[in-house]
């Protein structure tokens, strides 16, 4: 491919909801193993708050 125009694979508002949503999970699943639960328990607790801050971001970053 001779594609001499390099264009980001994604855009500044798509990396911006992915770094918030993935510190957003980061955070949740620290402190869901700190307040006791196993790691397959975070990791579930995680996942949910990442897509919950998906959401959220992308609704609130217009």
């Amino acid at each position: 491919m001779n594609n001499k125009e390099s264009r980001p694979l994604l855009g500044q508002r798509a990396m911006l909801i992915l770094l918030l949503a993935f510190l957003v999970g980061l955070a949740s699943a620290l402190l869901a193993k700190l307040a006791g639960n196993n790691t397959a328990g975070a990791m579930l607790i995680a996942g949910a708050a990442t897509a919950g801050a998906v959401a959220f971001f992308n609704t609130i970053l217009d």
